[in-house]
This record gives C-alpha cells, sequence and structure tokens, in this order.
C-alpha cells in the first residue's frame, strides 16, 4: 500500500537525521579537509570564502539547538502526514470498492452523506432547500455506487480524503494533531488506535512546531530544553506508535470494515 510506503520513507528520513543530529551534538568540531571547501569559485560564489582558511569548523551550542528544534518539524510531519495518508487510503479504498450507501457502516454512510449533500460553494449549503428535494436526492444515492470524487471549480478533479475536505472539513488536521484529535479522527473514519499512550509526547511536538512555524520562539529556544537522549526517546516513542497505527488502518482497509 502506497501510505505505507510513504511512512517507511518518512521514517527512515526520520532515523537518518536523528543519526546526525546525535553525531553533531557530540562532536565539538567538522573536520574541513575537503578539496570542494578549498575551491575559491564555490566557497566566492556562495559568500563562504573565509571557509578556505579554517582545518576545522567549530560547532557551539547555538547550532546544536536549531539542529535539535530542526527535529521537531520533521517529527510533526510525520505525524501529520501519515494520519493523512492514512486516511486518504480509506477513502481511495471505499471508491474502489464499489459499494453502495447502505453497505456502509452507519458513521461511513454519515460522511458520504455530507459530502454528496454539500456544495462546493463557500456557505457549504445542501443542494436540497426542502423535504422533497431531500428525499429524493437521498433516494438517488441509495442506488449510486459510493464515490468520493469531484471536479473542483478551476477543472482539476480531487477524490479520496482530498475530496472531502474539499467540500466538508477544510484543514481538519493542519498543524493539529494531538491525543485528542487523533481520538476524534479514528472515532470519525472508523479506524483503531494503539494502546499505548503517547499523550504528552505528541502534546509537546505539536506544541513547539506551532510555536516555531508561528515564529513565538526560535529554533535556538525551542532546542534548548530537551537533550539530544531525550530527543531520541521522543521520537522512539512516536515511531513505536505510529508502526502501530498504520498496520491498524492496513487492517482496516484489508478487511473492508468500512462495510456492514
Amino acid at each position: 500500500m502506497i501510505f505505507l510506503e510513504d511512512y517507511v520513507n518518512r521514517v527512515r528520513e526520520i532515523n537518518n537525521y536523528f543519526e546526525f543530529i546525535f553525531i553533531v551534538d557530540k562532536s565539538k568540531t567538522i573536520n574541513l579537509e575537503n578539496p570542494i571547501l578549498k575551491n575559491d569559485a564555490i566557497l566566492n560564489n556562495i559568500g563562504f570564502s573565509h571557509l578556505k582558511q579554517m582545518k576545522d569548523y567549530s560547532i557551539n551550542n547555538e547550532l546544536k539547538k536549531t539542529r535539535k528544534a530542526n527535529a521537531y518539524l520533521l517529527l510533526y510531519n510525520l505525524i501529520e502526514g501519515s494520519v493523512t495518508a492514512g486516511i486518504d487510503a480509506i477513502f481511495l479504498a471505499i471508491n474502489q470498492s464499489e459499494i453502495k450507501m447502505n453497505s456502509l457502516t452507519e458513521d461511513i454512510r454519515e460522511l458520504y452523506l455530507d459530502y454528496s449533500m454539500t456544495t462546493n460553494d463557500e456557505e457549504k449549503e445542501l443542494r436540497a432547500r426542502d423535504r422533497k428535494n431531500l428525499r429524493k436526492q437521498f433516494n438517488t444515492l441509495i442506488d449510486k455506487k459510493v464515490e468520493f470524487k469531484h471536479k473542483k471549480k478551476d477543472g482539476n478533479t480531487v477524490e479520496g480524503y482530498k475530496a472531502y475536505e474539499d467540500k466538508v472539513s477544510k484543514a481538519e488536521i493542519s498543524g493539529n494533531i494531538d491525543s485528542k484529535m487523533l481520538a476524534q479522527l479514528a472515532k470519525k473514519y472508523g479506524f483503531t488506535l494503539p494502546t499505548l499512550s503517547i499523550t504528552n509526547e505528541l502534546s509537546i511536538i505539536k506544541n513547539r512546531r506551532n510555536q516555531l512555524a508561528h515564529g513565538e520562539i526560535t529554533f535556538s529556544e525551542a532546542g534548548n530544553d530537551k537533550s539530544i537522549e531525550e530527543m531520541i526517546a521522543l521520537k522512539n516513542a512516536v515511531t513505536k506508535y505510529f508502526n502501530i497505527l498504520m498496520d491498524n488502518i492496513k487492517n482496516y482497509i484489508e478487511n473492508e470494515d468500512f462495510k456492514l
């Protein structure tokens, strides 16, 4: 499944980055005996000509803290990107199943009704204005294959969770994922959460990400409160949890748990 491949790639990126910042954190200098770092044309072009005179580059504490702060952004990217991709995979599986509305679970049926009976305009009003038209529209939906897919005003076609977001729940997830939000999403879309608890870890990552994104704190400040060992423990807790969550979503799709 594509969403699982995406998740594995994101975890690999994060593990590589944490390995790098661990090395940086435990180092005092970086050796600059590299031919590229002695090339006048390259160094002068990028404004780093002073590096040519240096044999070693000192790694100060501010740089180490900044590198750790970047890790919060990578971790949040893993969390939000993986959850979004997992939910999208559920919607695409429903599209591909050729199921009809009365065969959906109650919660998923409600999602489809919201989607189908919502216009593309900004007011998000029902197309049907009276009971007669609403009943006619509902009866039409009963016999149609369920599909979350439509053409936008700009002519582009969207499907899956992107289609549902476009008409019903714009920016539902953006910047907001913590344990409370995950519980709401699991209930809404039908997948099961791991029994592990990472409430504190998710709260720390979400808050740090938002503080950095909105310029409320500097990267040096964000990377100042945890040691590299504590950051690695934070990463390990998140990836352990999401390994299980991604597997739960895979099982939900394979078992077609969106069906009655």
